[in-house]
């Protein structure tokens, strides 16, 4: 889309979410702590930091603050000769694999 779209002006990119804590996060971790022996269950806040510390080269989550930055950056005039990119806003977790 982007190089068919270029030469009408229009800018073409891709934001990729990473680790983004939401409800959905917290409904894997009741399905796992659900399925566990009592002695080896964890508190959501144990789980979700071991995972994300094991996953994420910066080790935190990101927030959908983080993802909204790149949007709006993306959709602003210090981007203007941005386009037929995938940003990956998930804290080295692409590049760790």
């Amino acid at each position: 889309m982007a190089k068919d779209l270029a030469s009408y002006g229009v800018r073409v990119n891709t934001v990729c979410p990473g680790m983004v804590q939401t409800p959905l996060n917290r409904r894997v971790w009741q399905g796992w702590h659900d399925a566990q022996p009592p002695e080896k269950r964890k508190s959501y806040e144990e789980w979700a930091g071991e995972k994300v510390r094991t996953v994420v080269p910066l080790g935190r989550w990101q927030k959908p603050e983080d993802i909204a930055d790149m949007v709006v950056f993306l959709s602003s005039s210090r981007a203007n000769e941005v386009t037929g990119q995938t940003i990956n806003v998930d804290g080295g977790f692409v590049m760790h694999w």
